[in-house]
Parts: C-alpha cells; structure tokens; sequence
C-alpha cells in the first residue's frame, strides 16, 4: 500500500491568509469599536464622519474573516486573495495623486 505523507507545515499561502485576514479584520474592529481613536491615529483626513468609518468597517470585517475562513477552507484561498487583491490594488490607486 502507497501512503501521502501528511502536510504537517504553515505554507507560505496559509500565512499570507492569516496575516491579512488579521490586519483587515483588526482595522475593522478598530474602526467599528473605536471610530474616534481610529480617525485620531489612522484615518485623519479631512473631517471625520462616522457613517464613512463604519462603512469601511463593515467592509474590512467580513473581508478579514474571509481571509481567515480561507486558511482552514481550500477552496475558498484563490477568490478570496483575488478578492483581497483587487480591493487593495484599488484602494491603492486611490492614494496616488491626482
């Protein structure tokens, strides 16, 4: 009988998952629990609007979750980093000068 030896490392895509599933999900909870530390520290362009922070909570929340989720779920690793890809390239282009 012909055995699989059993992955028993973190690969470099299991990482990469946690590590910005972590962050998004960090931001998130940063901005939904504490919106004023949030605009004070991090967010602090023009005038602060709450409704605009919890807006972007509500995005990076289940973002980070889906981060996570991927770790222990496969099939869920390649939508979810393209997903998370496209969303911090455009974020990203966002920032660059007009």
């Amino acid at each position: 009988m012909t055995t699989s030896p059993i992955r028993t490392t973190v690969g470099f895509v299991e990482v990469t998952l946690a590590v910005f599933g972590i962050y998004a999900l960090g931001i998130g909870l940063f901005m939904l629990f504490a919106p004023g530390a949030f605009f004070d520290t991090l967010g602090n362009f023009g005038i602060r609007n709450d409704h605009y922070i919890f807006d972007n909570a509500s995005f990076e929340v289940p973002q980070g979750l889906m981060l996570l989720a991927a770790v222990r779920w496969r099939t869920w690793r390649v939508p979810a980093l393209a997903f998370a890809t496209l969303h911090w390239a455009l974020h990203t282009i966002s920032q660059l000068p007009r």
